[in-house]
């Protein structure tokens, strides 16, 4: 019996030894947290007002945001941007959870007057907590595919497109036509150029002589080093340069530009767009240029 008894625990010494030691080599391994689906299930239920039993309270939704999610965004009302819908649904419910490792997925429906699917969390294992890294939305994304210079990229399926490819330029657009408003364009834009690097410049030196070409030069209120596609990029947020008076109630945003040199070749992305009272413009489709280019890829 005392054999037995000192079997037993030399087992149970040996599983916690294995345990510690896995935890110090792989700590993301391991989480201590709820499940994924519940840390979805929290932060919905504390970012959607129009959920039963819901209770709005940011501070704690970032607390379930991995790092690389939350520092896209300044502002304290991001939040309701990250789902990339104008109204909240009456409802949501869990469909899936896939758990491979230290990253999951889980789906989840929204209910407008019917359900469907409507988004995609990326979680990821931090400090032993699931943490969400991405949000998708599932029903509104296309993928679009340039093979004359060999990039894709997915976007909304339901904005306007005008492709170019042989001039290595597409233009997404959230509205079909330009609004009778004195020339101003509402909603949100986004331009891909593709631009042959002839003198095979570095990216600044690039980006410096060609913005000093063609008419007045934007301020440019931030600037940051990023990677798009797996490539080193620069992203500027700029002041807008606005010729005559904007209509009543109009608001424009900070034209937002990206660059990255490819071979021979830079890719520029631009983000502008306009605002009129509750209609979704430039500060409504963030998200939806964040999602963009953060599934651009180089074929």
């Amino acid at each position: 019996m005392k054999k037995i008894i000192l079997i037993i625990i030399g087992v149970v010494v040996l599983i916690a030894a294995c345990l510690y030691f896995l935890s110090l080599l792989k700590p993301d391994i391991i989480p201590r947290s709820v499940k994924p689906s519940k840390v979805v299930e929290i932060y919905m239920k504390s970012t959607l007002g129009t959920l039963p039993d819901s209770k709005i309270d940011y501070d704690l939704a970032k607390e379930y945001l991995a790092p690389e999610l939350k520092e896209r965004f300044d502002e304290p009302g991001f939040i309701p941007l990250s789902y990339c819908i104008q109204d909240g649904p009456n409802d949501v419910r869990i469909d899936s959870e896939e758990i491979s490792d230290s990253s999951a997925k889980v789906r989840v429906s929204a209910e407008y007057g019917e359900w469907q699917d409507m988004w995609e969390f990326g979680l990821v294992v931090r400090e032993g907590e699931w943490k969400i890294k991405e949000i998708n939305c599932t029903p509104f994304i296309v993928v679009y595919i340039n093979t004359e210079y060999g990039f894709s990229l997915e976007c909304p399926a339901d904005w306007y497109k005008v492709d170019n490819p042989e001039f290595g330029s597409v233009f997404f657009s959230s509205k079909e036509e330009e609004p009778p408003m004195g020339g101003v364009s509402l909603g949100a834009r986004i331009e891909i150029f593709v631009i042959e690097n002839s003198e095979s410049l570095g990216l600044e030196e690039w980006i410096e002589r060609n913005k000093t070409q063609g008419g007045p030069v934007e301020e440019v209120l931030k600037r940051e080093r990023i990677t798009v596609g797996g490539q080193k990029a620069i992203k500027e947020v700029n002041t807008s340069i606005i010729v005559g008076a904007l209509p009543e109630g109009v608001e424009i945003g900070n034209p937002t530009t990206v660059y990255m040199a490819k071979d021979n070749y830079i890719v520029q992305i631009n983000y502008t767009g306009r605002d009129i009272g509750l209609e979704a413009g430039y500060w409504g489709h963030l998200h939806e240029f964040q999602c963009l280019l953060d599934s651009f890829k180089f074929q």
